[in-house]
């Protein structure tokens, strides 16, 4: 580590400790995968125990919608044989006692001024009528030719059935009408002469030759359904759709618990998960109590959808319908709380496993920090300390060179600074002293300069003393011609000895001005040298 850059350490750590978060995430992320897998089992588990209850619903509500229509027909079929026996036995024994008795026959007796007997028709109309009141039935005789002209075929829908009677007059022709916003149901059997005495009257009121047998019009049966017609159109046609989708995913679902496989993970059956199946005992021995209660379940199924509405097959097979969707929905439920069980204990090692993937990450990114505090926060903190006190004027402190990276680099500069500092200083103290002794010498020079300036003014003030004496010598050769010469002589020997003290003195002062010049000049290096010594520092 010690011959690496702080870039290729300050990576390595970043590296390890994205891998370390990588780690515990993937392994935390497996975990949760697991428990979304144990949470959708018991999901599955639950749904089954829905499904079963839908399909008997579903099932049930089916045989219940064709129970009622059906139901309605056997009744229609039962007061149709009631009319007729009626109408036959009030035939032969009404009507022929009241034309023996010379009774009159009348569409409306009540109407009659003698005593008179209803047509069997009639008759039949007036007591059907009566008894369609109280049971929200109407029924009406109707015939294409009619005796009575109010009582002829009314809508397309009497004219089809009257066709569909005149082609199988044993049938029961069914058909559902709208009426307004009602739905009603339209039953129509043949009205057809059931004894000779009804074929006799109706050849004699009608003019053509009528038999036994023969199809007189239909009897409509006119039974309210619905009030609302979508509902009642519901209601009269419903279908298996429900039922077959849920058997669908009940038994996909079924198949991937007991082997494993692909189950559908929603009712649209658009998305799927995958089970691994189980080795589990008791969860295997629930399942296979669930797929024997399945199948009694769905051969139940077949046989209330098979049997005739109303037979002891019929009932017996919506008992055990009954039974099986409640069996059904216990084992379902056995099931779920098995599976529920093991995403629970699953959940404990869940928890634990993640509190060491926790524990984990934070010894990992501890052993991280001590890394990066041996790598860079300690060389660091150590440089500059050094530094400090480099900064305080200790040029005295070094650095032990411990590595090749960036921090043995300045740590070694910094060794080489202090070095050249601390022998800067000595050759600025040596320098000092050296300027001391050259200032002590000027100091000397300038004494001795002044007293040399004291003495060549003296000199000055002899020769001012001797040219005012020459003036006079020379008023006083002027005066005395005779002497001009001596004198004249004498003054150019004292002339030339002062020229030449004067030629001195102005030597010395140049030898002063250049003593003075180089003092000024060593005084500016040594201020320059002292400006960049306090820059140094």
């Amino acid at each position: 580590m010690n011959t690496l850059s702080i870039k290729a350490k300050t990576a390595i750590i970043l590296v390890s400790g994205s891998l370390l978060v990588a780690l515990c995430s993937a392994v935390v992320f497996v975990i949760l995968a697991g428990a979304k897998s144990d949470s959708d089992l018991v999901d599955a588990a639950g749904r089954q125990r829905m499904l079963s209850q839908a399909m008997a619903k579903s099932i049930m509500g089916y045989a219940l919608s064709k129970n009622g229509v059906q139901s309605l027909e056997v009744k229609v079929a039962e007061f149709n044989k009631y009319i007729t026996k009626t109408r036959s036995i009030y035939t032969d024994k009404v009507i022929g006692a009241a034309k023996r008795g010379g009774l009159g026959i009348s569409m409306e007796p009540g109407h009659e001024l003698s005593p008179a007997v209803p047509y069997p028709a009639t008759f039949v109309r007036l007591v059907d009528e009566s008894f369609a009141t109280e049971e929200g039935m109407s029924i009406a005789i109707l015939s294409e030719d009619p005796v009575n002209p109010e009582m002829g075929l009314q809508d397309g829908v009497d004219r089809e059935a009257f066709a569909a009677l005149s082609t199988n007059p044993a049938q029961i022709f069914f058909k559902p009408v709208e009426t307004g916003n009602k739905l009603h149901l339209r039953f129509y059997t043949a009205d057809r002469a059931t004894v000779q005495a009804c074929a006799s009257c109706h050849t004699s009121l009608k003019g053509k030759p009528f038999k036994l047998g023969d199809m007189l019009g239909v009897r409509r049966y006119e039974i309210a359904y619905a009030d609302d017609v979508v509902l009642g159109r519901e209601r009269l046609n419903p279908d298996l759709e429900e039922y077959e989708t849920a058997k669908k995913i009940f038994t996909q679902t079924l198949a991937a618990f007991k082997s494993g496989g692909e189950y559908p993970a929603n009712l649209q059956m658009t998305e799927y998960r995958t089970y691994k199946g189980t080795k589990d005992k008791t969860i295997l021995k629930t399942i296979m109590e669930v797929e024997s209660v399945w199948k009694r379940f769905e051969q139940a199924a077949r046989s209330l959808l098979r049997e005739k509405v109303g037979t002891d097959a019929y009932w017996r097979a919506y008992q055990e319908v009954m039974s099986g969707s409640n069996q059904l929905r216990k084992v379902s439920n056995d099931l779920t709380w098995q599976f529920g069980e093991r995403a629970h204990s699953s959940q404990k090692w869940i928890l634990w496993s993640v509190i060491a993937m926790l524990l984990l990450t934070l010894l990992g990114f501890g052993v991280i920090f001590v890394m990066f505090n041996r790598a860079i926060i300690a060389p660091v903190t150590r440089l500059v300390g050094v530094a400090n006190k480099i900064a305080d004027g200790d040029l005295t402190q070094k650095i032990a060179v411990s590595g090749r990276d960036e921090m043995g680099t300045l740590a070694s500069a910094l060794n080489t600074v202090s070095g050249n500092l601390n022998t800067m200083v000595s050759k600025i103290n040596a320098t000092a002293g050296h300027l001391s002794d050259s200032a002590s010498r000027i100091v000397d020079v300038s004494r001795q300069m002044e007293e040399g300036a004291g003495k060549q003014a003296v000199q000055t003030h002899a020769v001012a003393r001797s040219m005012e004496q020459m003036e006079t010598t020379s008023q006083e050769m002027s005066q005395h011609a005779e002497e001009a010469t001596n004198a004249a002589a004498q003054a150019s020997d004292v002339a030339l000895e002062g020229g030449e003290i004067v030629r001195h003195s102005i030597d010395g002062m140049v030898r002063v001005s250049s003593t003075v010049q180089e003092s000024a000049e060593k005084v500016e290096q040594l201020a320059r040298h002292s400006e960049q010594i306090d820059k140094i520092v």
